[in-house]
């Protein structure tokens, strides 16, 4: 059986200095061998943000396991909370395997996560 690989962006901790989010479509193109992890079977690529009065403190792209409290896996979607006066924001999405540019973003605005429960699994390269 022929298996594809899926891809998603790894970055731990990227953040510009002026406070806007990193530009991943530059990191892709000029760094692509060493933000690339494998998505496995049953997870998605997110994007974990915590925000403070409006600017980005901190991004991570991970690959993970997420779920809401008593359903099933979330695969798309962002999700919002306030924890100690910061905006922690998760963006879901699952990348499809091709030679394009993996997802870390999601297609719907974010709402509130307070039944939210992250499993944090992450690939190591």
């Amino acid at each position: 059986k022929n298996v594809r690989t899926i891809y998603c962006i790894r970055i731990t901790g990227a953040i510009v200095d002026d406070g806007s989010p990193p530009d991943i479509n530059y990191i892709w193109e000029h760094h692509r061998d060493q933000v690339v992890t494998r998505q496995a079977n049953g997870q998605v690529c997110v994007k974990y943000s915590f925000i403070y009065n409006n600017v980005v403190q901190n991004i991570t792209y991970l690959t993970t396991k997420v779920s809401m409290s008593g359903e099933s896996a979330v695969t798309d979607g962002c999700y919002r909370q306030t924890v100690d006066g910061h905006e922690v924001e998760l963006c879901v999405c699952k990348s499809f395997s091709g030679i394009g540019k993996p997802c870390n973003t999601a297609s719907r605005n974010a709402i509130p996560m307070v039944t939210l429960f992250l499993t944090t699994i992450l690939i190591i390269k």
